[in-house]
Parts: C-alpha cells; structure tokens; sequence
C-alpha cells in the first residue's frame, strides 16, 4: 500500500476503507453549498439576463429598475461570485486534504455538484416552493 504525504510532511498510509463514505460527504458538502448558494447564483443571473443579455442584444427582457442602477446589481453579482468561489475553494480545499482522491477528478466533479441545486429550482420552481425556504 502506497503512503501519501500531508501538509506536515508526515507520511501516512493510504485507506481505501471509508473512501466511498468520504466521496459521500463530499458530494453532500457540496450540495450543501449549493443549496446555500441559489441566492448568490439568483444575483448573478439576474444580472446577466437583465443588465447584459439585452445590452449585447441577446435576451429582450428589461426592466426598468435594473436599468436605473446597473452599477448597485453589478456590485451584488461579483460579491456573490466571490462569496461563492471563496467558501467553494476553501471548504473544498481543506476537505481534499482528508480524502484519498486525484485532484484531477475531485475537483471537476465538485464543480459540477455546486450549481445543482440552482439549476434544478431554475427547471423546476414548484419544488423551491415544496421546501418552504423563502
């Protein structure tokens, strides 16, 4: 069995016992942030289909209170990506260090279990209004 290295420089066996509950709570980490991050993902939507698309001519919907103050909606979408990228680097970071896995496949897979949440009360708004969170 093959030892790796942490960030102490101790060597430490590897465990393939418990690695499927680890890449469990990591999904479920994951989706956890995501959950938490449909508001931020709402800003920045909001932003893109109200501010950008119609100024690029891509979309034709406006409205006129995000017209008034581009700057105040611009502000709260970069806030919200930042917010996002910084406690999904950090949380992802730290729990990469604990799990036996390839960075190489980790992080692709938590990028793509972040937005899940987002997109599916994006397809499906009855289920956001199931849970009640509003």
């Amino acid at each position: 069995m093959r030892a790796i290295h942490t960030p102490e420089g101790h060597r430490r066996p590897r465990s393939r016992c418990g690695n499927s509950l680890r890449w469990t709570l990591a999904g479920a980490l994951n989706l956890a942030l995501g959950y938490a991050g449909i508001l931020p993902f709402a800003y920045i939507s909001l932003v893109l289909e109200c501010g950008l698309f119609p100024r690029l001519g891509w979309s034709s919907a406006t409205d006129s209170k995000y017209a008034e103050n581009p700057g105040l909606y611009v502000m709260l979408a970069v806030g919200a990506a930042l917010f996002m990228g910084l406690a999904f680097l950090a949380t992802n970071y730290l729990y990469l260090l604990t799990l036996t896995a390839r960075a190489r496949l980790y992080w692709p897979l938590a990028s793509v279990v972040l937005p899940a949440p987002y997109v599916l009360v994006r397809a499906r708004p009855e289920l956001w209004a199931s849970i009640g969170w509003w």
